[in-house]
């Protein structure tokens, strides 16, 4: 199992959803060891699951063996691919990491760059190289409050800040 995303409580009941290197997306009750659900990423592999933080929409990121990255929204009940997101590369040698903020952006770490969506728009909205330093493929996480991204460096990490999380840095 490569990765493991929690759902939203549905009637009080906790689920999880798990992707593996194979393609295989599984849905688990939590209070249960077997699964509820088993089918393929509709792109046939999937590296990474990801739920919209309102709990919406579900994102899947990865890089097949092949070398071909993709970033979608999936409708989870009919296992078909909804949107695709344009500005992926294809490459070979590393794994697509991604992150949704509550404002409807998703934040791709590839090429060392930071690539972003408006999860409305499949066109790339911006990149930024944070000037240099990033990974290949670098992970990133955004704050509570959509103030701040942490991306991996080679060395440690950077913070991003729009300008409410440059007066919450000082």
């Amino acid at each position: 199992m490569d990765f493991v995303e929690a759902l939203p409580k549905v009637s009080g009941k906790i689920f999880i959803l798990s992707a593996d290197t194979d393609g295989k997306i599984k849905a688990w009750n939590f209070d249960k060891k077997d699964s509820l659900a088993d089918y393929n990423a509709p792109s046939g592999w999937c590296t990474r699951l990801l739920y919209s933080t309102d709990g919406r929409k579900l994102f899947s990121c990865g890089t097949s063996q092949l070398g071909t990255s993709s970033l979608m929204e999936i409708t989870e009940a009919k296992e078909t691919i909804k949107k695709v997101y344009n500005g992926l590369t294809t490459q070979l040698g590393g794994v697509v990491q991604f992150q949704s903020s509550k404002n409807h952006f998703l934040a791709a770490g590839e090429d060392g760059l930071i690539k972003f969506w408006h999860v409305d728009n499949v066109n790339i909205l911006s990149t930024t190289d944070a000037e240099g330093g990033l990974e290949a493929f670098p992970c990133l996480r955004f704050d509570k409050e959509d103030n701040l991204l942490a991306v991996s460096i080679r060395e440690g990490f950077k913070v991003l800040a729009n300008p409410t999380g440059l007066k919450s840095l000082r």
